[in-house]
């Protein structure tokens, strides 16, 4: 699963995430969160949500929780 363009911009911006984009980004391997770091908006993204630094190992399952939490939250709001 991957994130488009269109969700990293969304991402960064706090703007309404899809619920496809949450659920890539729940089910992420580290090989795709390695692919993501390298995009400058999804950085942008972690340090506006303060997830932590692509370099920290923890920063991927922080990550994984917060989708889980948003899909949660979107959910309910339905």
């Amino acid at each position: 699963m991957s994130l488009s363009k269109q969700d990293m911009k969304y991402l960064a911006n706090g703007k309404v995430v899809t619920e496809e984009a949450l659920i890539a980004t729940a089910a992420a391997k580290r090989d795709d969160f390695e692919k993501w770091c390298e995009a400058r908006q999804f950085q942008h993204f972690l340090m506006r949500t303060r997830l932590g630094s692509p370099s920290d190992p923890m920063t991927l399952p922080r990550l994984q929780k917060w989708a889980a939490d948003e899909m949660f939250h979107l959910r309910s709001l339905q």
